[in-house]
């Protein structure tokens, strides 16, 4: 069985495709079979700042709501 790479997630990056549906990141985040990595502290600096994400962002309640869900399962 084949080991799945994988990747370290920067912080700046992360909130990048939570604020686009449209960014290269988000289809790589959802269409990709790696294994993502945040540090403790992107967990920190995402419910930081949670109400401004979803003042300024892109996406649908859905597919934030997705977005916060997948982090919290790196």
């Amino acid at each position: 069985m084949p080991t799945q790479q994988l990747i370290i997630v920067d912080t700046n990056i992360l909130f990048s495709a939570l604020l686009n549906s449209q960014s290269s990141f988000t289809e790589i985040l959802i269409g990709s079979d790696c294994r993502f990595f945040v540090c403790e502290q992107v967990l920190v600096e995402l419910f930081k700042r949670k109400e401004k994400l979803v003042k300024v962002s892109q996406l649908s309640e859905d597919e934030r709501v997705f977005g916060f869900a997948f982090v919290i399962e790196i």
